[in-house]
């Protein structure tokens, strides 16, 4: 397709779902959800950026969907389509960008990012918390294999956010230092760092402790059954942690918190 031809092609895509698309921002213009495109042809490419100035991650998202639905992606001004690896969603969050033809770079398992692994976090919380209320159908089992996801899901976002491409993320120094910085680091995620790797290795070594206490583990699990129809079985656990005992729940409630407090701190949420 010529310049001309995708310009055509990307207005038809983010016209359908909804965006007011014009050449510029300096053109009157009522926007509604999901918002505004400015969509012009420069220097031999075409190029868009969203309005407002600011948009929110649901606008670009859905903007980058729609032109991938159209072979259609974008890049930052100036790349080589054939080596760039940003995903159209984080050049639309920074400014203008080139639509060029072709797919996006599929960088995570199915083409996930940090966000996915955040998502995944929350529903782990969620059965987790299931769990404990006596909402979950299973046993025991169920409920302990829903523990140990948790902690391994809220754990292992700080991963994905350090192997993303999204240009608001802070350095991976920064986000290491969540875990190991004396005045830095959030001693609730501490915690899952030793849960999980306790988790995942059967036991935590000595040099991996993140709370400096490689005895860290989930101490008990209890389980409260109230008979009648249907049974119910509420779960609870306590793990202990240099000399301290926490109610698991609190404290996978507090890790929620502690992520998604970190993630709005830096405009991710």
């Amino acid at each position: 397709m010529d310049v001309q031809q995708i310009r055509d092609k990307a207005e038809e895509a983010l016209a359908h779902v909804g965006f007011t698309v014009r050449e510029t921002d300096d053109e009157p213009g009522q926007d509604v959800q999901p918002g505004g495109a400015c969509l012009f042809i420069q220097q031999g490419r075409v190029r868009l950026y969203l309005t407002p100035a600011e948009p929110s991650w649901e606008a670009a998202d859905v903007a980058a969907r729609t032109l991938a639905g159209a072979n259609l992606r974008v890049v930052p001004i100036g790349a080589d389509p054939a080596v760039s690896e940003v995903r159209s969603a984080y050049v639309l969050l920074g400014g203008t960008g080139e639509i060029v033809e072709g797919y996006e770079p599929r960088l995570g398992p199915l083409g996930e990012g940090w966000r996915d692994q955040h998502q995944r976090m929350l529903r782990s919380h969620d059965r987790l918390a299931d769990a404990a209320s006596g909402a979950m159908s299973g046993g025991s089992d169920e409920a302990r294999d829903r523990l140990f996801h948790f902690f391994q899901d809220a754990y292992h976002l700080k991963d994905w956010l350090k192997n993303d491409d999204d240009p608001r993320i802070p350095p991976n120094g920064e986000v290491e230092a969540l875990f190991t910085d004396p005045q830095q680091s959030i001693p609730v995620l501490r915690l899952a760092a030793d849960l999980c790797n306790g988790i995942k290795h059967r036991k935590l070594k000595p040099r991996a402790s993140k709370t400096g206490d490689h005895r860290t583990r989930v101490s008990s699990q209890s389980v409260s059954v109230f008979l009648g129809s249907p049974v119910i079985a509420e779960h609870q656990w306590v793990m202990t942690s240099g000399g301290q005992e926490y109610d698991v729940i609190e404290l996978a409630d507090d890790i929620v918190a502690a992520w998604n407090s970190w993630l709005t701190a830096h405009n991710l949420l």
